[in-house]
């Protein structure tokens, strides 16, 4: 085991390594001149990087206090009236209570958009709040007097009193490469690695009759609850006809990909996987592009066939950039299959000086299907919603920094400090 997540690390650091080379290459440090009225915004150039680098700080009843670097960017590949903007986001950060968190997250058009790569790596040494399976009543018990679970026929969904708390590291691998096709149109192929070890179960203890809900299920589905591996290849469908990945203002993004995880390739058990996302945004200012936009933002992701480990489930907030189900921690709600809706209201509101200032209102919606419990998407729906401001450091490519404040069903809320827009 451990030379899997050896050899999954080394992995990692190459490709991690040569991409970062491969960008740093291509740096110009002049910054792009200041925006301010009366004044005319340079153009974007291609070859040029847009960096927003700086410390990453947060305060996480998980993690405690969290410090690091991180950085967003956006780049040109080809000229920009026919090659959108590319964009990544890298975030290394260590914490009080001794958990690394180091992600990269990329989408990367190439040169007049023939190509696009989109990746998703990560090495945690982490911890996650779980809360069993479904959303429902029983997710309500969660924040009340609760019940301990037993080992019955509720034995991976039933209520306890506080959240499960799980440490373990994880190793995560995700590159699709795409083709275009036909205009706006691409197909594609990718590989995908989630490897979980030295998982740690905080509240489990079999002596006491006390079973959670990712040691159950990792029993009844014959996965060890120590250690699990997904490892699969994936068949990728894409329309993507969205002015810019950063912050858009029109078009539309669907995505339909089809995983298939085998035990040749490295799995725990064989399983298969669908994921289905559809975006649309709005200009509702036709004469002023991006002061007015509504966006639709929506995804199902489905076991199709096998059962997946319990931390590869879908879940809250398990999308590319881990921003869905704002109002929520992550992981809140987990199932076989999860269905997800927001919508989003966006208004550019002043400037402060040479900065635009934009603020947002946003719902959300979710729900969680777990067959062998006899729980069905629909059966219940977990809503959320909320408020935020954008400032936009710079114009010709629209990188910005979020600041969100979202509540949810049960007590639950949360501020969240990020790059960019959440879709």
């Amino acid at each position: 085991m451990r030379r899997k997540l050896a050899f999954a690390r080394w992995i990692q650091g190459v490709l991690f390594g040569g991409l970062l080379t491969l960008h740093a290459a291509a740096v110009e440090t002049e910054p792009p001149p200041p925006a301010q009225r009366g004044r005319v915004i340079p153009p974007p150039k291609a070859g040029k990087l847009y960096l927003i680098p700086g410390p990453s700080f947060g305060v996480n009843p998980v993690y405690g206090v969290m410090l690091g670097v991180g950085a967003t960017a956006s780049y040109y590949f080809g000229d920009p009236k026919t090659t959108r903007a590319s964009n990544i986001l890298f975030n290394f950060s260590l914490t009080t209570t001794g958990q690394l968190i180091n992600t990269y997250r990329s989408f990367v058009y190439l040169k007049d958009d023939e190509w696009i790569l989109m990746g998703d790596w990560r090495y945690l040494n982490a911890a996650e709040p779980t809360f069993g399976l479904g959303t429902g009543p029983a997710s309500a018990k969660l924040v009340s007097s609760g019940e301990e679970i037993v080992y019955n026929d509720n034995i991976y969904r039933g209520p306890m009193q506080e959240s499960q708390l799980l440490t373990f590291e994880q190793v995560r691998f995700h590159e699709t490469v795409f083709r275009r096709v036909a205009p706006s149109t691409y197909l594609g192929m990718g590989y995908h690695l989630d490897v979980h070890a030295d998982i740690h179960d905080n509240l489990l203890d079999l002596d006491a009759g006390i079973v959670t809900s990712h040691y159950a299920y990792s029993k009844l589905m014959g996965f060890d609850p120590n250690q699990a591996f997904t490892s699969g290849i994936s068949v990728n469908a894409l329309y993507d006809s969205r002015d810019s990945p950063i912050g858009s203002y029109t078009g539309i993004y669907a995505l339909g990909s089809f995983r298939l995880n085998s035990k040749i390739l490295g799995s725990s058990q064989d399983s298969s996987s669908l994921w289905l996302e559809y975006r649309q945004f709005f200009n509702l200012s036709p004469k002023a592009p991006g002061r007015d936009v509504f966006a639709v933002w929506g995804y199902g992701s489905f076991t199709t066939s096998g059962a997946l480990p319990y931390l590869d489930l879908p879940a809250t907030s398990y999308d590319q950039f881990g921003k869905s189900g704002r109002g929520y921690v992550q992981g809140r709600f987990r199932g076989e299959h999860f269905m997800y809706a927001e919508f989003e209201y966006r208004r550019k509101l002043f400037e402060l000086g040479p900065i635009p200032v934009g603020g947002v209102v946003f719902l959300n919606l979710q729900t969680a299907g777990v067959s062998q419990q006899g729980v069905k998407l629909f059966e219940y729906i977990e809503p959320a919603g909320g408020g935020g401001l954008r400032f936009t450091l710079q114009r010709p490519t629209r990188l910005s920094i979020a600041l969100d404040y979202g509540v949810g069903n049960y007590g639950s809320s949360a501020v969240y400090i990020r790059m960019n827009d959440t879709f």
